[in-house]
């Protein structure tokens, strides 16, 4: 079964329908048979609750549909996917990724975890992780990591 990391970019199409989200749903159906091998970092909760009450407050936004998604998330969360601790070596890795990327702090962190997570299963015999992300900045320094990369947006 292939095995995929997420970052918030990704994650949050789960929740809010644009570009991407049928993709990323379909990858986090668990009729797929994707109940295990799905894996996000810790901080993507935080990230994605931030994210969706960020486009609440935009003009049009409604309050009631923004506490109703995030509801749903937070439920949904340690359901649909694995969510990877951040450690102190991992927020090392990361300060690297954020220098030799120019990355933002938590893109960093989503690679450094996914490179954790790739490296893991790798170890385990079960071939590479593939970085679910739509977040270009991010996608080009994992591939530049050795990452495999889906950018939903481009299916």
């Amino acid at each position: 079964m292939p095995e995929y990391f997420f970052d918030t970019s990704a994650f949050v199409k789960h929740y809010v329908d644009e570009d991407g989200s049928r993709t990323v749903s379909r990858l986090l159906a668990p009729a797929d048979g994707n109940d295990n091998g799905l894996y996000v970092a810790a901080v993507t909760l935080a990230e994605a609750v931030a994210a969706i009450h960020g486009r609440g407050r935009r003009p049009g936004g409604a309050a009631g549909e923004t506490h109703r998604i995030v509801a749903r998330l937070r439920r949904d969360f340690p359901l649909l996917a694995v969510a990877v601790r951040v450690s102190q070596p991992v927020i090392e890795r990361a300060a690297d990724m954020a220098a030799k990327h120019v990355l933002r702090g938590y893109d960093a962190v989503q690679l450094a975890v996914a490179q954790t997570v790739d490296a893991r299963s790798r170890a385990m015999g079960m071939g590479p992780v593939t970085v679910v992300s739509s977040d270009r900045q991010l996608n080009v320094a994992a591939e530049a990591e050795g990452l495999e990369v889906l950018d939903p947006t481009d299916m």
